[in-house]
This record gives C-alpha cells, structure tokens and sequence, in this order.
C-alpha cells in the first residue's frame, strides 16, 4: 500500500469512526448496509462504463489493490463522498423527494473539483476531452448515478435496489 492509499484509507476511518458515533445503535447497521451497498453499486458503474466505454482509466502504478478495472480504494471512498452528501441534505432539511435531484447535483460540484486535481495527480485518465481533461459526461454520469442513490435512500427503497436504480 502507498502512502496516498494509506492517507485515504485513514481519512476514510477517522470519518466512519466519527459517523458512527454520532448514529444511533439501530441506524448504525442501516448506514454500514447503505455505505456498501453504495460501494458496491459504484464498482458496477464504474467497472461498466470503463469496460464498455473505455472514456478512462485508472493508473496501474498508483493503486495495488483492485477489484476488476477498479482500485478498492475508489470504492471505499465513494461511500463516504455519497452518505456525506446525504447527511448534508438532512442537516439542511431538504425534503426527502428532493434528495436525487439534489444529491446529483452536490456530486457534480464535487466531481467538478476532484476530477481534474486527480487526473492532474495522475490517479486516472480521460480517453475523451473536455474542461481541465475531464468530459463532461464523466462528471455527470456520477451526477446521475447520485441520483439513483437519492432515489433509493429518500424514498426509503429497500436498500438493495441499490445495485440496480445506481448504476
């Protein structure tokens, strides 16, 4: 493991330590299913898109652990980029039949910023154009697929439509 996968892996610790903290006991096991649940459908989308449109790709020399096409680290990240953004939509007290819409639209200003810092960083990169490298496609597919997230946890679906409203 490098020292960027290890920084992530222990930002993304301290976070779910703190997260799970603050749950109650009860709502501790709904989180934990909904973050994997997210994991895993974000593994479908993204493995999909690179395997059948080949628009990018992740540095063979950046990561060492993958699953398929994708580095787990992406996957364990996309969870907490996701739930944050949920928890933002409770604090502000957004309707629930808003959150797709809006979840979409909290992680296209999100993947408008990481995108080109890690492709700049060299962690993946785009096959097709757009601003700063990125198409623009790429940051609102995963605005689309925050929207099938949004529909799955606002409308309180079971959480395994997940895995196939998401992607």
């Amino acid at each position: 493991m490098n020292s960027l996968e290890l920084v992530c892996l222990v930002i993304v610790g301290l976070w779910l330590a703190g997260r799970l903290a603050v749950e109650a006991a009860l709502d501790r096991r709904r989180l934990i299913a909904q973050m994997l649940l997210i994991g895993a459908s974000a593994w479908i989308a993204e493995d999909v898109a690179i395997r059948v449109y080949g628009f990018y790709f992740y540095a063979d020399d950046r990561w060492t652990v993958w699953v398929d096409k994708v580095p787990l680290l992406v996957l364990v990240i996309w969870p907490v980029v996701v739930t944050s953004g949920i928890d933002l939509l409770r604090a502000l007290h957004a309707a629930p039949a808003r959150w797709p819409v809006a979840l979409g639209l909290l992680v296209v200003a999100d993947a408008w910023f990481i995108e080109p810092i890690a492709v700049d960083a060299g962690l993946w990169t785009w096959t097709s154009p757009g601003p700063f490298t990125v198409p623009t496609i790429g940051v609102l597919g995963w605005g689309f697929y925050a929207v099938g997230v949004g529909l799955v946890v606002g409308r309180r679906l079971p959480l395994p439509a997940m895995l196939v409203v998401a992607p």
